[in-house]
Parts: C-alpha cells; structure tokens; sequence
C-alpha cells in the first residue's frame, strides 16, 4: 500500500467511527514515512489500536523514532506490536528498549 495507502488508513483510523483496536498491515513498504504516519494515528486521542502488525516494511531507525515518540506521548494504547523483518538493526532496538525501560 506504500505511504499514500498509510495515510488513507491513517485518516480512517482518526475517525470518531473507527473502534478497531488490531490491524495488521505487515509486508506492505511503507517505510519510514508510513512508520511517522502510523505514529500520528498512535498519538490522537481517537485512536483505539492495541495490536499492530507492521513486520516486513522497510522500516529503518528513523520510523522506529517517531513510533517510539508515540509511545512515550503518553496517548499510544498499543500492547502488541510486530516489527519483524524490519531494518532499524541496533540503534532502533536501543531505541525501543529505552521506551519500555522507561515504563511505557
């Protein structure tokens, strides 16, 4: 579905009429951009998701930032999320463990 899909989804997703709380939108490029759209939706108030399937994205460091910044906004209600096959190697793990070592 690549970044313009994620935005669709995204704005779905906002909508006061959206209950879903598990999505799985794995092997889809979406990227690092997609991974900073994702985040917004993690964000809003509206947001209902508790499970999220982003495996296989070509998401590298920088999405794992903004997915990080989501968690730690104190909005994000996810308890399950899949990254596998992803590329954020080292320094995206370093900087997941540092968002659930500070208690998210």
């Amino acid at each position: 579905i690549g970044v313009e899909g994620t935005q669709h989804l995204v704005n779905a997703l906002k909508s006061e009429h959206c209950s879903l709380t598990a999505i799985g939108i794995g092997v889809n490029d979406i990227g690092d951009e997609g991974a900073r759209c994702i985040a917004e939706v993690l964000e809003s108030d509206k947001c209902t998701l508790k499970s999220l399937d982003l495996d296989d994205n070509r998401i590298r460091v920088e999405g794992v930032r903004h997915i990080v910044n989501a968690f730690l906004s104190g909005k994000c209600k996810l308890t399950g999320l899949g990254l596998g096959e992803n590329k954020f190697g080292v320094a995206g793990a370093q900087l997941l463990a540092t968002a659930l070592e500070s208690g998210y």
